[in-house]
C-alpha cells in the first residue's frame, strides 16, 4: 500500500510523524516500500504536503565528494584525493571499486547507461555516447550488470569526426576521453554522465576542457611560487568562475516557421516593432507565467544535479532572460554551464518554448552575453585574493596580484580578445550593450588612484583596504546600507567588482572554457615573471611598482562606449582594437602567443595552429551558412510575397507607393548575394576565405537586410511568410 500511494502521489519526499522528514531519490520506490513496510501508514503520510521543496533535493543526482567518501573504503578514498591533487593513476582494484560504487549509486537513481561527456570545439554542444551497464561473461555466455574502472576512466572515439584543425584524419583518427576528477559525475535521465577531457592519440587537446585544466594548473603552480615569495605558506592558487547566462525565449511554433532560427540561431532579417526595449519595462520585471514555469522546472532539475542555480530574472530586452549559479572551480563551472544550457532547452520544450543562445538573435535590441566572473583563492586557506584585506601583508599581496593581471591584459589582450571571438559575438561587441573589442582593465577610481600613487612613488603597496561606503536613503523608514568600495562599470570588458573580475566580453553561445583558459594562461605568465624578479633578489615594492608602471596603459576607468576612448585614447596607448573575429584570430597564432602558451603548458605550438584553424573554419562555415539561408528565404519566401503584395495594387497602382521600387531593389540585392556566394574562393587558405566572408559576404548580407526589413513594413501581414519580431519577441510574454 505504501508503494501504491507513493506512486499515485508522484512525490519525492514524505513526512513522518516519528521522523521529521525523509527525502527519497527518484527511482527508489522499492527501497521505500521495504523501508516503510512495517510502519503504520497513518503515521507515514501527510497528504497536505505531498510536494517536496525542491531545495531539499539539492545535489541528490550528483556523486559528489561526500557520497564518494561514504561509498569507498578509506584507503581508496585517500588515494583518490591524492591522485586528484598530485596527478597519477590509481590501482586497477581502486578504479574498479570507484566504478562499482558509482554504478550502484546511479542505478538507485534509475540509471541504466553511462556516457563520457566532453566539450569538442563546437560551442555548447557536448559529445556523449550512451553505453549500458551490461557486459557478457564470455566463459558462461551470460549477460551481467557491471561497470569497471577501465570504462569509467577511459573512453575512445573517432577524433576525425570532431573539429580538430588537422590534428586527426580518417587514417589516424583515434581519440580518447577520461574522467576529469575535479568535476563530479551526475545522473541525467537514465544515464550516468562522466565529465571528461578529450585528447588525440598524441595527447593534443580536442576540447575546451583540457586547455582550461592546463591553465588552472599553470595558475596553481605559479601562484604557489608567487605567494611563497610574498611570505605565505600556500599550496597554490585555485581559480573559480561564476557565469551569467543570457538567452531569449521564443515560441516553438514560431521557431519552426523561421528557417534562419533553425539553421543559424538568429534572425537574418526582421523589421523592428513599434515597441522594442524603450521605457526599460523588461529589466527585473515580473516574469510571464509560462516562462516562470519553465525556469522553475529548470532550476529544480539543476539543483538535483548539483548546480547551485542561485538567480534568474528578466533581462533588458523583451523576451530576454538570465540565470546564474554560485561560483565554483573553473572547469567544474564550465561543465555546469553546459549542463544548464542543455537542461534549459529540454525543460523549455515541455512548455512549448525554445531558448535562443545566439549572441544577437534580433537586431535593434540587446544581444546576449555570458559574463564570466573570475575569482582567485588561496588553495590552502580559501582566502579570496581579489579582496584587498585588512592588514598590510594581504594588501601588498592584493596589489601584486593586480599588477600581474594588468600585465596580462596589456601584453596579451589580443589573445584574450581571440578567446571571446565568434561570428555571433561580432554582432554584440562594440555595440552600446556590450564592451568594446579593446581589452582593458577597470579598477575603479579609488584603486586606480592608489595604483597611480604607487607608480609615482607617493604610496607604499599597502594602504588600499577592504572597506564599504555608507549610503543613506534619506528617510528614517530605510536604514543606511554598506555599498561596494568602487562603482560599477558596465562598459568595461574586464572590470573589478570588489571580489572578482568580470570578463564581460564572452558571448552567450560560447563555451567560456577557451576565454578563461587564455586569461589564466596570461595571468600565470605574469605571476611567473613577478616571482622570478622577487626570487632573483629584487625588492617587492620595486618589482610590483615597475610592473604597474610598465603596463598602466591597460587600466581604463572611463566610458568604454565613448568614441574618444575607442578612436583616440586606446590607439594612442597602443591597445589593439580587433573589431572582428577574423582580426582577432589572425593575431591568435602569432609567435608571441605561441611562445607564452607553450611556456605555460596550455597549448603546444601546433595546438595553437590547430585551434586557429578550427575557429577560422567555424567562422567561415557560419557566414556562408547564413548567406545561403538568407538567399533561400529570399527566393522562396520573401520575393514571392513581395510579388503577391504588389499585385493587389494592380487596379490602383498609386496606392502602392514606393513598393515597386523597394521590391525591385530587393530583387537586385538578392542577385548580388547569389553572385557573391558563387564567387567564394573555396580553394583558398582559411585566412583568405575568412577575409572574403567578413569583407565581402557579410556586407552584402547587411545590404540585403536593409531592403528586406523595408519590404516587411510594406507587405500585407497576411502575406508575409515568416513570423515577425513582434510575434517572436512578445508572444512568450503573453502566454499563460
Amino acid at each position: 500500500r505504501s508503494l501504491q500511494v507513493f506512486r499515485q502521489a508522484g512525490i519525492a519526499g514524505l513526512r513522518s510523524s516519528q521522523n521529521s522528514s525523509r527525502y527519497l531519490k527518484v527511482g527508489q520506490e522499492l527501497k521505500f516500500a521495504r523501508h516503510f513496510s512495517t510502519e503504520d501508514d497513518d503515521e507515514i503520510f501527510d497528504y497536505g504536503s505531498a510536494r517536496m521543496n525542491k531545495l531539499h533535493a539539492l545535489g541528490e543526482a550528483v556523486f559528489d565528494d561526500k557520497k564518494m567518501m561514504e561509498a569507498l573504503s578509506p584507503s581508496t578514498w585517500n588515494n583518490f584525493v591524492k591522485a586528484r591533487q598530485e596527478g597519477g593513476r590509481l590501482s586497477k582494484e581502486e578504479e574498479n571499486e570507484i566504478a562499482q560504487s558509482m554504478m550502484d549509486w546511479a542505478m538507485d537513481l534509475g540509471a541504466v547507461n553511462f556516457a563520457h561527456w566532453a566539450s569538442p570545439v563546437r560551442g555548447p554542444y557536448n559529445l556523449m555516447k550512451h553505453d549500458a551497464f551490461i557486459d557478457i561473461d564470455f566463459k558462461t555466455g551470460q549477460s551481467e550488470i557491471t561497470f569497471s574502472g577501465s570504462k569509467l576512466f577511459l573512453g575512445e572515439t573517432d577524433g576525425s569526426s570532431f573539429p580538430n584543425g588537422g590534428l586527426r584524419d580518417t587514417h589516424r583518427a583515434a581519440a580518447y576521453l577520461s574522467w576529469d576528477r575535479t568535476s563530479p559525475c551526475f545522473v541525467k535521465g537514465d544515464t550516468l554522465m562522466i565529465p571528461s577531457a578529450f585528447i588525440t592519440w598524441n595527447g593534443e587537446a580536442l576540447d575546451e576542457k583540457t586547455p582550461l585544466l592546463r591553465s588552472q594548473e599553470a595558475v596553481h603552480e605559479q601562484g604557489k611560487r608567487l605567494l611563497k615569495a610574498l611570505g605565505y605558506d600556500s599550496t597554490g592558487i585555485d581559480c573559480n568562475v561564476g557565469w551569467e547566462q543570457e538567452f531569449f525565449f521564443v515560441e516553438k511554433d514560431h521557431f519552426e516557421q523561421r528557417p534562419d532560427l533553425i539553421a543559424c540561431g538568429r534572425t537574418l532579417f526582421g523589421a523592428m516593432p513599434s515597441r522594442g526595449q524603450q521605457t526599460d519595462l523588461n529589466y527585473f520585471s515580473n516574469i510571464a507565467p509560462k516562462i516562470k514555469a519553465a525556469l522553475e522546472a529548470t532550476q529544480e532539475e539543476l539543483l538535483r544535479q548539483g548546480v547551485n542555480l542561485l538567480v534568474y530574472h528578466n533581462e533588458v530586452a523583451p523576451g530576454q532572460h538570465e540565470f546564474s549559479p554560485i561560483f565554483t572551480r573553473s572547469a567544474k563551472s564550465a561543465d555546469q554551464n553546459i549542463l544548464a544550457m542543455e537542461v534549459l532547452y529540454e525543460k523549455s520544450l515541455e512548455y512549448g518554448l525554445i531558448p535562443l543562445y545566439h549572441e544577437k538573435p534580433f537586431a535593434g535590441i540587446n544581444g546576449s552575453g555570458k559574463h564570466s566572473n573570475w575569482g582567485l583563492q588561496c588553495a590552502s586557506t580559501g582566502r579570496n585574493l581579489f579582496i584587498p584585506g585588512d592588514n598590510a601583508k594581504d594588501q601588498k599581496c592584493f596589489i601584486a596580484i593586480i599588477a600581474c593581471l594588468l600585465r596580462a591584459v596589456h601584453l596579451h589582450g589580443d589573445i584574450i580578445r581571440a578567446g571571446c571571438a565568434s561570428a555571433g559575438n561580432d554582432h554584440r561587441l562594440g555595440a552600446q550593450e556590450a564592451p568594446p573589442a579593446i581589452l582593458s582593465l577597470y579598477l575603479g577610481e579609488g584603486l586606480g588612484k592608489h595604483v597611480e600613487n604607487i607608480i609615482a612613488g607617493n604610496s607604499d603597496l599597502e594602504g588600499y583596504e577592504e572597506s564599504k561606503k555608507t549610503l543613506s536613503f534619506g528617510t528614517r523608514a530605510v536604514g543606511d546600507i554598506q555599498a561596494a568600495m568602487e562603482d560599477r562599470n558596465r562598459t568595461a570588458p574586464f572590470p573589478w567588482c570588489g571580489n572578482r573580475f568580470e570578463l564581460r566580453a564572452v558571448g552567450s553561445e560560447q563555451h567560456f572554457g577557451f576565454a578563461i583558459a587564455v586569461v589564466q594562461a596570461a595571468f600565470a605568465d605574469s605571476m611567473q615573471v613577478l616571482a622570478d624578479r622577487i626570487e632573483g633578489g629584487q625588492n617587492l615594492q620595486d618589482a610590483v611598482r615597475e610592473m604597474l608602471e610598465a603596463h598602466i596603459d591597460a587600466m581604463f576607468n572611463g566610458d568604454g562606449y565613448s568614441s574618444e576612448w575607442q578612436d583616440e585614447v586606446a590607439p594612442s596607448r597602443g591597445l589593439p582594437n580587433l573589431r572582428t573575429t577574423v582580426d582577432a584570430l589572425e593575431e591568435f597564432a602569432s609567435p608571441k602567443n605561441k611562445e607564452f602558451l607553450e611556456r605555460t603548458g596550455v597549448f603546444r605550438h601546433h595546438e595553437v595552429e590547430a585551434r586557429q584553424s578550427i575557429l577560422l573554419g567555424k567562422y567561415i562555415e557560419v557566414i556562408l551558412l547564413e548567406a545561403n539561408c538568407f538567399l533561400d528565404m529570399a527566393n522562396t519566401g520573401i520575393l514571392p510575397a513581395c510579388a503577391q503584395d504588389l499585385a493587389t495594387y494592380s487596379a490602383d497602382p498609386a496606392l502602392a507607393g514606393d513598393r515597386a521600387e523597394i521590391y525591385d531593389s530587393l530583387a537586385k540585392e538578392v542577385e548580388k548575394l547569389s553572385a557573391v556566394i558563387d564567387a567564394t574562393p573555396h580553394d583558398a587558405t582559411d585566412n583568405v576565405l575568412a577575409r572574403y566572408c567578413v569583407d565581402v559576404v557579410k556586407p552584402q548580407m547587411e545590404s540585403l537586410r536593409v531592403l528586406v526589413d523595408s519590404a516587411e513594413r510594406k507587405v500585407d501581414k497576411d502575406i508575409w511568410p515568416f513570423p515577425n519580431y513582434e510575434d517572436l519577441v512578445y508572444a512568450p510574454q503573453r502566454q499563460v
